[in-house]
């Protein structure tokens, strides 16, 4: 004889929309740690490339410095490109270049970090890409 298994009660329509309202208010959290977690080893891996360069003797160093347009695309960044166009011409100069880019940087923000990072990095020329984010303000990036 098969014995009958005991009904759980139903859940009402609040419950539902409290587990749902949680399940989203929870998935967004999960997801703004694993963006900053990226982010983070992004750029580490960039700091770590950087430090790498300070090692180096008898190199051309420039730095760039800017916003998202300097920081993005590791490798494909502009300063790796404009690395690697530079050392494929063979004119008796190993460059290395810095990447300093931070995403959604103000010209302020950048500014103020230029006398550290000059003392850090010591390049023999800057490059500078800044402006763009300056349009939507240092209050908006809490730069200021």
């Amino acid at each position: 004889m098969l014995k009958e298994r005991p009904r759980r009660g139903k859940i009402n329509l609040k419950t539902k929309i409290t587990l749902v309202v949680l399940g989203v208010f929870l998935f967004f959290v999960l997801l703004e740690i694993a963006l900053r977690l990226g982010g983070l080893i992004v750029l580490s891996i960039q700091e770590y490339r950087n430090r790498q360069t300070i090692k180096q003797k008898g190199v051309y160093r420039i730095m760039c410095i800017g916003g998202s347009t300097t920081a993005d695309g590791g490798n494909n960044a502009y300063p790796g490109q404009l690395e690697r166009i530079l050392n494929g011409k063979n004119v008796g100069i190993k460059f290395s270049v810095i990447n300093k880019g931070v995403e959604s940087a103000t010209s302020t923000f950048l500014l103020k970090r230029l006398p550290e990072n000059l003392d850090k990095y010591k390049p023999d020329m800057l490059m500078v890409m800044i402006g763009e984010n300056d349009k939507y303000g240092a209050v908006l990036n809490n730069q200021a």
